[in-house]
């Protein structure tokens, strides 16, 4: 092994010790080697919220003790993000679950949408991908079909939030605006199918 190199464990022991730091400064609870900071001495009387992306049931639990949320990736399986959704409250995690879903209103761009599932699988961990489904964009012509579809998945998930993309390569600020001005309605209905507050 080349001098400074790390092994995988050697990464995941540094990962898993930073996102102890980081989530103790920015609870307030332990400002460490940056006490004298005054943006994070105010974070004991204003706490930041945080999330870690997590999606093995070792990351979960990493989590859960640590008074953060957890963040799923867009491509997992609803049945996947359940599992890890209750591994990490069966293991004390009382942030919140956040899960992240592609969408689009109208026909969605499949070769653009396929062209970036091609990156993706170009650097994912297989075992990452054993767990991904085929097809996790939410599409169609009607905000309220697109909205119970969307307030399915979530509640089947166990989340408590969902973030809502319309990335694809290639997508122009205007699409991206257009977009956003049409999913607008759906993010309304799954607050109400939710029973959630505003955005």
């Amino acid at each position: 092994m080349a001098r400074g190199a790390s092994t995988k464990d050697d990464l995941t022991r540094r990962f898993a010790d930073g996102l102890v730091m980081v989530a103790n400064m920015l609870s307030g609870r332990d400002a460490g080697r940056l006490a004298g900071d005054r943006a994070v001495h105010r974070c004991v009387e204003h706490p930041i919220p945080m999330v870690s992306a997590a999606m093995s049931l070792a990351a979960v639990r990493r989590a859960a003790p640590l008074g953060i949320g957890i963040l799923f990736d867009s491509l997992s399986s609803v049945e996947r993000c359940r599992q890890l959704a209750d591994a990490f409250r069966d293991a004390g995690g009382t942030g919140p679950v956040v899960m992240v879903r592609r969408a689009w209103m109208g026909e969605p761009p499949r070769e653009r949408e396929k062209a970036q599932l091609d990156v993706y699988r170009s650097y994912a961990a297989p075992a990452a991908q054993a767990h991904w489904s085929e097809d996790q964009l939410v599409s169609g012509d009607d905000p309220a079909t697109v909205a119970g579809r969307v307030a399915d998945i979530v509640a089947r998930a166990g989340a408590d939030a969902v973030s809502l993309r319309v990335h694809v390569p290639g997508v122009s600020p205007g699409e991206v605006r257009n977009q956003i001005a049409l999913l607008e309605p759906v993010v309304d209905q799954v607050h109400a199918l939710l029973g959630t507050g505003g955005r």
